[in-house]
């Protein structure tokens, strides 16, 4: 970037004021302590006009040796609750509106384009089928998928330790707020199916929870409670293991809780 360009590094969570001497510039974008270029197009706010109007975007930065891994996010554009700015156009003639260029007052945000919430208590694998993205939560943990590109179909698959097997969930580009149950196998080829909440977040980003209820098909049912407790019901069981795996028994024991 040129000299007389102004950087500013804001952590992860966290708010920072811009200037207001700089809110007309170019503001782009890339995450801290990667070896990555600045993002392809600017962020731009001017177009948000009305309070409270939300827009959002989808960025991506490259890496040093080119676009082959690039470092996606998303952006939400978000105004505040002051004057709309065509209100303010037509107080002023046409030659002060020349020099108006939008008036500041906004938010903007910037997301990982997939978040995967592991609520299960057992450490979680996930993948996107067809790319290299492949990854371990541990228990009550967010896992960030920043090469995930949302603009193309997505093919999410889910391991569990002793269910090395799943039927991949297809998550279509544009998907907004739906549940659906997701295939996993044990080695014996038994079923487990885990309930997946997809919902549509910042700056249209994705957020997958994986939890809720969980049913064994060998006919008992596995329900995650407060705390992270198991609860599986008459028909058959479910341990929770050593280093927190998971295994189906056989014959009905009653509800139990771990």
């Amino acid at each position: 970037m040129a000299a007389k360009d102004m950087v500013m590094r804001v952590n992860s969570g966290r708010y920072m004021a811009m200037p207001l001497s700089m809110v007309h510039c170019k503001i782009r974008a890339r995450p801290f302590a990667h070896s990555l270029r600045w993002c392809h197009r600017s962020t731009l706010w001017q177009h948000v006009e009305k309070a409270g109007e939300v827009s959002h975007m989808i960025n991506s930065c490259d890496t040093v040796n080119g676009p082959t891994d690039s470092y996606r996010f998303c952006v939400q554009v978000r105004r505040l609750h002051y004057p709309p700015d065509t209100a303010i156009r037509r107080s002023v003639s046409s030659l002060q509106q020349a020099s108006i260029y939008g008036q500041p007052g906004h938010v903007i945000t910037f997301m990982p384009p997939v978040r995967v919430d592991n609520l299960l208590p057992v450490d979680l694998i996930y993948y996107i089928k067809g790319t290299d993205i492949r990854g371990t939560i541990k228990p009550g943990r967010i896992a960030s998928l920043v090469t995930a590109d949302i603009t193309q179909a997505l093919e999410l698959g889910v391991e569990l330790e002793n269910f090395p097997s799943c039927k991949e969930l297809v998550i279509p580009a544009g998907t907004k707020d739906y549940k659906v149950k997701l295939r996993l196998y044990d080695t014996a080829e038994r079923l487990l199916a885990l309930s997946v909440h997809i919902k549509a977040g910042t700056g249209g980003s994705l957020k997958v929870g994986t939890g809720g209820s969980l049913k064994v098909g060998t006919g008992g049912s596995l329900k995650v409670g407060t705390g992270g407790s198991l609860k599986v019901g008459t028909g058959g069981s479910l341990k929770v293991g050593t280093g927190g795996s998971l295994k189906v028994g056989t014959g009905a024991r009653g509800p139990h809780s771990w």
